[in-house]
């Protein structure tokens, strides 16, 4: 899901090495001439790839078809932003096996490009995007799922966009935290996108994310995470100017969903994302 900041944050602080390096180090500086350079670079290449897949996916009549090629074209798509956008991607532990759940934590935008280039993923979007006029048509073509859920009849076709693409075989990815964070939590991971995943039999692959920049004085909880009271232009702009940015991304293995309720398989992704965090030792929130 594309990721906003939450409406009424919690008092949240940077773990105590980042708010130790943020006392001892001036803020980084972003460039700005970069950052006008990156976000050129990231227009062009969406919008050819955007025009490349589009003449592909008008020859395919399969729905199965046009999921997984989505997928994969999100995958490069992602992959050259990636590298536009001067991420250091490290991909760790088996890929998701086909038509899987991808459950990661969540910091912010940035997720999307990084975890999109480890895997052929479609991500979750709002439905407000979804019907916007120019970008609304980029969110069908992608075949991205939306949402809303504000309406049982929303949630309920929600569902069965998540069931199409999981029985044919491409993969959904979806923050189930709900929100962002600035890297010192997991919250807990919300069920409510979990029925259609049990009923299509698929696994959930548990994922984490950590942001690791090689510039100490890049701040996570500021410059890369998306959340409590910071502004998307300003925010993207300054991190755009940034060096330094790397992100390891490590698949755990596959949680079958047989045999549990969306409740028992949300608990069980967090736990093994914990886990993969090396942060086992935190409770339920």
């Amino acid at each position: 899901m594309t990721s906003s900041p939450p409406s009424s944050p919690a008092a949240a602080s940077a773990p105590s090495s980042m708010r130790a390096g943020a006392q001892a180090l001036a803020p980084a500086h972003s460039l700005s001439l970069l950052a006008a350079a990156r976000i050129a670079g990231l227009l062009i290449a969406t919008t050819a790839f955007f025009a490349a897949f589009l003449l592909r996916r008008l020859l395919l009549r399969d729905p199965g078809q046009r999921f997984r090629a989505a997928a994969r074209w999100s995958r490069r798509w992602a992959a050259v932003c990636c590298r536009i956008a001067g991420y250091r991607v490290t991909s760790r532990g088996p890929a998701p096996p086909p038509g899987s759940l991808v459950a990661p934590n969540h910091y912010g935008y940035a997720d999307i490009l990084a975890l999109g280039s480890c895997a052929p993923l479609l991500f979750m979007t709002k439905t407000s995007i979804a019907e916007a006029p120019v970008v609304g048509f980029l969110v069908r073509v992608a075949e991205l799922v939306h949402t809303s859920r504000r309406k049982s009849r929303d949630i309920h076709d929600t569902a069965g966009q998540m069931r199409a693409r999981l029985q044919h075989g491409a993969s959904i990815a979806i923050f189930l935290e709900g929100t962002s964070t600035g890297g010192d939590r997991v919250l807990p991971f919300r069920p409510s996108f979990l029925q259609p995943v049990i009923d299509a039999g698929a696994p959930v692959v548990p994922v984490a994310i950590q942001w690791k920049p090689s510039d100490p004085a890049v701040s996570v909880a500021e410059d890369i995470a998306y959340w409590k009271d910071h502004e998307f232009g300003s925010h993207v702009f300054r991190q755009l100017g940034l060096r330094g940015l790397a992100v390891e991304i490590t698949f755990g293995p596959p949680i079958p969903s047989a045999r549990m309720d969306r409740k028992q398989l949300a608990d069980a992704a967090r736990r093994e994302v914990l886990a993969l965090l090396g942060r086992s030792g935190e409770g339920a929130d």
